[in-house]
């Protein structure tokens, strides 16, 4: 009864009650002060002045003679008790414990109707909705809102003036695109097996020695989820891009005992900078609370197309561009709240095979979609002939990082070198 007396002290108020009246449970308190909860709603559109409600005055009159006429004396008596109870003001402290009480027991509630859903047999996703709950939950009573204005400061054009972000390894990028900052999102398109996985390994084993410049003191890493293939094949080629060798020389330095104090070297320092995740069938809140517990610096999708999405996000007799967008968007939405840049690999359609530079709407089940979501697409083209077999064509068919004075797209040829795990300029 003192959460119901504490709940019935603070909607008195008039604004505590718009504001907090929403997040009472009827199941979780009881039965008459549920009663007197909806007349409280009713006694303030009926007194439109009233800030305080007068419990012991003029709405106990009205309460017993219009809102209840037939009430037993006895249940009059337990009225007026409440009433005289609730009539004192709880202090700030007080209201903070209520609001969390409060939310807590529509929480405990909400729980078991999730229970009571599965065990009827509903097609419902207990782990999920749970999560949702206590997220919510937590939202209402852990977390401070802070308004989410953009600061008008001097340091808003900092990173344009100091050029700050990361740089790629390779300069045809460099000198068309700004360096890359925390809510950039970026597609990195290709044919399958032409090179994105070298591509992505050997830029982001230059970026890993500038992680620490980027994010001083942060403990961030570099995350790639991976769900295309084998994990392991994926930080075999990191190792090779890492140290620019052959996989022969990789394992004579394993063999001598060097090879983690050199790869280590080759990455700035701490060898575990760059964390290949294998995600196959990983759902989408799975992915986000990964991100949670490992502060991502910069963030690999290998694919977005192969996650799973749940809720709203399930294709219910939507177009599978209107899903890859959504998916898409959902990606950007990462980069922007992590405050890290993001990329994500696509596979090029068959419209784009044997093609030097793809055009934007060659992204694979998708025309404008994938699309719009993304800052930058560089494409990774390649011709069928032989003697462009390693031969590699580099182009940006999307390019909002644009640098002033240069072209947006660089238009060149790079070697794949697959030995090495890097790519190197055609000569």
């Amino acid at each position: 009864m003192s959460l119901d007396v504490s709940l019935l002290q603070i909607l008195k108020h008039r604004k505590d009650y718009k504001r907090l009246n929403r997040t009472v449970n009827e199941r979780a308190i009881d039965t008459r002060t549920a009663v007197i909860l909806a007349d409280f709603g009713k006694y303030f559109e009926l007194v439109e002045d009233c800030e305080v409600i007068p419990l012991t005055r003029e709405f106990l009159s009205w309460f017993t003679t219009v809102a209840h006429r037939t009430l037993k004396p006895e249940d009059i008596s337990v009225y007026r008790k409440m009433f005289e109870l609730a009539e004192l003001e709880p202090n700030e402290t007080a209201k903070q414990m209520l609001v969390a009480k409060l939310l807590e027991a529509d929480l405990a509630v909400a729980m078991s109707d999730a229970a009571e859903r599965w065990q009827r047999g509903d097609e419902v996703d207990v782990a999920k909705l749970c999560r949702a709950l206590v997220e919510d939950y937590e939202s209402q009573v852990v977390r401070k809102v802070k308004l989410p204005f953009v600061e008008l400061t001097d340091t808003l054009f900092d990173e344009d003036k100091n050029n700050a972000g990361f740089k790629w390894r390779w300069d045809c990028l460099n000198l068309t695109m700004r360096p890359l900052r925390g809510g950039d999102f970026i597609i990195v398109a290709g044919r399958p097996d032409k090179g994105k996985t070298t591509m992505l390994s050997d830029n982001l084993t230059y970026m890993a020695h500038q992680m620490e410049g980027m994010y001083p003191g942060q403990g961030r890493s570099i995350i790639w989820f991976n769900n295309e293939g084998p994990g392991k094949r994926i930080m075999k080629r990191v190792i090779q891009s890492a140290l620019g060798v052959s996989l022969k020389d990789v394992v004579q330095l394993q063999t001598d005992g060097k090879l983690w104090e050199a790869y280590a070297v080759s990455v700035g320092g701490d060898k575990f900078v760059i964390k290949i995740m294998d995600i196959h069938g990983y759902r989408s809140w799975q992915i986000e609370d990964i991100l949670r517990q490992v502060p991502p610096g910069i963030v690999i999708f290998d694919m977005i197309d192969n996650i799973r999405f749940d809720g709203e996000m399930i294709n219910g007799g939507q177009r599978t561009d209107q899903m890859l967008e959504a998916m898409y968007q959902w990606g950007r939405d990462l980069a922007v709240r992590h405050d890290c840049p993001i990329l994500a690999t696509s596979q090029i359609s068959a419209d784009g095979d044997g093609l030097a530079y793809p055009t934007l709407a060659m992204l694979k089940d998708s025309k404008t979609g994938k699309q719009g979501a993304a800052d930058a697409i560089i494409t990774i083209g390649a011709k069928n002939e032989a003697a462009y077999e390693n031969t590699r064509f580099i182009g940006l068919t999307k390019n909002k990082l644009h640098i002033e004075g240069h072209p947006k797209s660089p238009k060149v040829e790079l070697v794949l070198d697959g030995p090495a795990g890097r790519y190197v300029e055609a000569v």
